[in-house]
Formats: C-alpha cells, sequence, structure tokens
C-alpha cells in the first residue's frame, strides 16, 4: 500500500467530502498506481483516508480536458483554474 501526503489539509478535505476524485502527478521512475491498488492518504495531523485506485492514465498535460479539471476537485472546478 502506498502512503502519500498532499501538500495541504484543503486538498485532504477534497478527497473526505468526495469533491477530488481524480489528480496527477509527474512521472517519475516511480511505479505506477494499478487500477484495485488500496491506497492511503495522510493529512498534517496524521489522519488517514483509504482509497481505491479506479482507472489510471498517462496524458500529456496540454491534453487534460473539462471533465479531468472537475475530477480534480480543486477551485471553481475549471480547467482555467
Amino acid at each position: 500500500m502506498n502512503t502519500w501526503s498532499f501538500n495541504n489539509d484543503e486538498l485532504f478535505e477534497l478527497v473526505r467530502c468526495g469533491r477530488k476524485t481524480a489528480t496527477c502527478a509527474v512521472l517519475d521512475n516511480e511505479p505506477l498506481s494499478s487500477p484495485g491498488d488500496v491506497e492511503q492518504i495522510v493529512n498534517s495531523k496524521g489522519e488517514i483516508i483509504k482509497i481505491q485506485i479506479t482507472k489510471v492514465e498517462i496524458k500529456r498535460f496540454c491534453d487534460i480536458d473539462e471533465e479531468w479539471a472537475r475530477k480534480e476537485g480543486e477551485g471553481d472546478l475549471s480547467l482555467a483554474y
């Protein structure tokens, strides 16, 4: 099980309340998650949320669309944000 920590607790709360259902990361040498994996997210207070990965895609940043931006759950849910 991988453990992630977001850079702020606001993102943790967006996951907890169900608004943030997707995220993205820089593709590096770390192994990618796979559908079915259960992972945990930790906030600054040590609280944990467990999530299950349902889909993994590799996209260029310029190919991110409005639907993905909405699933990211941040700001006004727009691609412009």
